[in-house]
């Protein structure tokens, strides 16, 4: 599975990605691309604060409704508390967003795809892949 993290949504959303990343999820069946709800309530938030709050709003749940929703789950919080614990041992950690989506992604053995490889490499076993 293929999960877009929040920055690459926004991408998408803004008509930003190149052809040849649109054709690569063409080519993925809709059942195997999604994104975490932490995702979803960023996208949610993000619009709601914008200038058209309603257009902005009313794309974003279009375009929600076209992928898999992962939800952060009880093995998604597992992963969370080892991830966490192993970053702030080691004096690195991210932001609690983003490792509720890496905890997510890692809990559905699923591959991030992000623009922010720097900060979601840092979460061992996570499967990364940037588009944009």
């Amino acid at each position: 599975m293929i999960l877009l993290d929040t920055d690459t949504c926004i991408f998408l959303l803004n008509g930003k990605i190149a052809p040849e990343t649109v054709d690569r999820m063409r080519r993925l069946r809709s059942s195997d691309i999604g994104t975490a709800t932490v995702t979803a309530a960023e996208l949610r938030y993000g619009a709601l604060h914008s200038a058209r709050a309603k257009a902005n709003l009313d794309r974003v749940e279009v375009f929600l409704a076209s992928l898999v929703q992962v939800p952060f789950e009880g093995v998604a919080a597992s992963h969370f508390a080892r991830v966490k614990d192993h970053l702030i041992r080691r004096g690195r950690p991210i932001g609690v967003m983003d490792l509720l989506i890496a905890a997510t992604a890692l809990a559905a053995q699923a591959t991030l795809v992000t623009g922010n490889t720097r900060e979601f490499s840092r979460v061992p076993g996570l499967a990364l892949e940037r588009w944009h």
